[in-house]
């Protein structure tokens, strides 16, 4: 039987500074996890509802709530776009 785990490090190095003293775990990152929304070509009212729906979560603070109830130390909501 081969199984995987995907293992976040960050939220990881989260529980171990904080039983480390003088220890801590920088804000940035060598890498992200970016997740995306696709409609079919030529869906553009379905694009533009969805767009708006995901912008407005964020602005709201709506995912950035959704995060601190699954308690997922280290991640964060990608900010909202600016024009």
């Amino acid at each position: 039987m081969n199984s995987r785990r995907l293992i976040r490090v960050r939220p990881v190095l989260l529980v171990y500074s904080s039983k480390l003293p003088g220890s801590r775990v920088l804000e940035d990152h060598y890498g992200a996890n970016l997740v995306g929304m696709v409609v079919p070509k030529g869906q553009t009212e379905r694009l533009a509802y969805i767009s708006e729906f995901i912008e407005q979560a964020r602005a709201s603070g709506l995912v950035q709530q959704a995060i601190e109830r699954a308690a997922l130390p280290g991640h964060r909501a990608a900010p909202t776009k600016t024009n």
